[in-house]
């Protein structure tokens, strides 16, 4: 894998989020992440209806997980604060999604945003836009909320939760 993870310990420990920019890779289309609900198991998968998406977990022990998912997967877990790290997808349909709203997160992340865009808002009034192929570390308890602009796939990449 070409992408340099080095900066991740450090980023940790100031607690500041890095935007990667476009790492490409990126291939699929929203119909073909609908057709992985069917294929996880059941506990892999949760319906969100509420907040019109879908959460998948351990998205890593799937073959049809992409590869360079799994290669990244691999780096990030030569880094002793991100190890052992775990693939969680987020498959939202529409327009304004908001996902969980406002709120922080217990572990560490890599997010990859796939399908569609994602707008990123944090607690200091930053913004980040992600279009497919984008990459960002957020780290843990950094206070956010996520939404897009229409049909989206993200996943993050999490360490374990403290």
């Amino acid at each position: 894998m070409i992408l340099d993870l080095s900066n991740i310990p450090q980023l940790i420990k100031d607690n500041k989020r890095h935007f990667y920019g476009n790492v490409g890779m990126v291939n699929g289309s929203i119909e073909d992440i609908f057709e992985w609900i069917d294929l996880v198991k059941q506990g892999d998968v949760t319906a969100r209806p509420n907040l019109r998406m879908y959460e998948f977990h351990r998205l890593e022990n799937y073959d049809f997980t992409y590869s360079f998912l799994k290669l990244l997967k691999h780096e990030l877990d030569k880094i002793p604060e991100m190890c052992p790290s775990q693939i969680v997808g987020f498959l939202a349909d529409g327009e304004g999604v908001r996902g969980y709203g406002w709120h922080d997160d217990a572990m560490h992340l890599i997010a990859f945003n796939l399908i569609g865009n994602t707008i990123w808002n944090f607690g200091d009034g930053d913004t980040q836009e992600m279009a497919p192929g984008d990459m960002m570390f957020v780290p843990r308890g950094l206070y956010h909320e996520v939404k897009g602009d229409g049909a989206r796939f993200s996943v993050s990449l999490c360490s374990p939760a403290d």
